[in-house]
């Protein structure tokens, strides 16, 4: 599920506005972006463009767990038969759930996550997953 390249530009500017300003400590800035990649996200879902991309950015800045979690099942809603997108969402996701006190929720996340991972490449987002399973278990 390749990132169309106008959206990943939009996407990735507005996070680096929003890496920065969080740096920096400018707040009002941090908010402009994180609003300004909000309506970004709705604009898209609205024209019919479903792409996990821009909704799992915009919950990896939400800094309150519960808010971003209904952002995190938007991403993973449009990561259907994307087997990295899930994973990754998944992890994240079950790490938020954690953060909320929600240790069944995040244990059924990284199982899913771990489910999905099996057939990729990427060592680290396994390796992530595993440790999270481990922390989980104990």
């Amino acid at each position: 599920m390749d990132i169309p390249s106008p959206m990943y530009e939009t996407v990735a500017s507005l996070a680096r506005s929003m890496f920065q300003a969080n740096e920096s400590g400018q707040a009002a800035a941090y908010w402009h972006s994180y609003n300004t990649l909000l309506a970004y996200c709705e604009e898209q879902e609205a024209q019919g463009v479903r792409h996990p991309f821009p909704w799992e950015t915009l919950a990896d800045f939400t800094h309150d767990d519960l808010a971003a979690v209904p952002l995190y099942l938007r991403a993973l809603k449009h990561a259907e038969r994307a087997d990295t997108y899930r994973a990754s969402i998944l992890l994240e996701l079950a790490r938020r759930y954690l953060g909320c006190g929600r240790r069944a929720d995040a244990w059924s996340c990284a199982s899913q996550a771990n489910t999905h991972a099996a057939s990729l490449d990427d060592l680290d987002l396994k390796r992530d997953i595993s440790r999270l399973m481990l922390a989980l278990s104990a």
